[in-house]
């Protein structure tokens, strides 16, 4: 775990915007399957390509501190939510854990994974991914966009289909 850098995450956050996407990976024929490149370009992904789209949002305070991070429901948050058991949820279900910082990029994971869905590292390129029970992989990561946070929420369902959930968050 490389935490040098890491100071730059630290303290406290407020979110203000948010954006959902979903897709699906492009097959060509039945015999094709999804690449692992594809898969792997989508976990990788920062999100920012989604900030024209962002929209008001609130309801949800992350603490980024060396050893990790919280998050707590400040009041009602209606944003796209993948709670810490990797499952698309009606409402937001903070989770708290560590934080590990891969060149600029910090990655979220709970503080527990059930044992039958602990990611090995490395397997989508630098994404280090907080779920992967071997039907959803989901990669929660952490990026710096000006005096901005952003955390892109990126899953991949069956090697197929594709959700993101970029949210936006200003210190406090």
């Amino acid at each position: 775990m490389n935490n040098s850098g890491f100071g730059i995450f630290q303290g406290t956050w407020e979110l203000v915007s948010s954006h959902a996407t979903n897709s699906e990976i492009e097959i060509q024929n039945e015999d094709d399957e999804a690449s692992d490149d594809a898969i792997s370009n989508w976990l990788n992904d920062d999100g920012h390509s989604l900030l024209p789209l962002v929209q008001p949002a609130q309801g949800l305070r992350m603490e980024i501190h060396a050893n990790g991070f919280n998050e707590q429901c400040t009041g009602e948050s209606r944003v796209v939510w993948f709670d810490a058991e990797g499952c698309l949820s009606d409402t937001v279900q903070p989770f708290s854990g560590r934080c590990t910082l891969v060149g600029s990029t910090a990655y979220l994971r709970p503080e527990t994974i059930p044992s039958w869905a602990i990611p090995q590292d490395n397997q989508y390129g630098n994404a280090l991914l907080r779920y992967d029970d071997g039907d959803t992989q989901i990669c929660d990561q952490l990026t710096q966009d000006g005096d901005r946070l952003l955390r892109s929420v990126n899953v991949v369902t069956d090697g197929l289909y594709l959700n993101r959930v970029l949210m936006v968050y200003a210190r406090i």
